[in-house]
């Protein structure tokens, strides 16, 4: 029985060296996690920035600044209509 356990032993400690060696193989084979970290939040900044610039060219295409209309738009083109009627008007 000693001998068996003995064995069983020695089969679960080859086992562990084994499961070790694959363990690092696979490690290996991956990028390190320092630079896809590192990769990963430089692009959620590029994200972020790029988000914000197209909030402020969306903004400034709807006269609007954080929802709120800075200017109204169709009182512009209706004064705009307006004077183009009474230019024609006048020729």
């Amino acid at each position: 029985m000693k001998e068996l356990g003995d064995l069983r032993e020695k089969n679960e400690h080859q086992q562990d060296e084994e499961d070790e060696v694959k363990i690092l193989y696979l490690d290996s084979r991956c990028p390190p996690r320092a630079a896809l970290l590192k990769q990963y939040s430089e692009r959620k900044e590029q994200k972020a920035q790029a988000r914000e610039e197209y909030m402020v060219l969306r903004n400034n295409l709807l006269g609007t600044e954080n929802g709120v209309m800075r200017c109204d738009v169709e009182e512009i083109v209706t004064v705009i209509a307006q004077r183009e009627e009474r230019f024609k008007r006048r020729q």
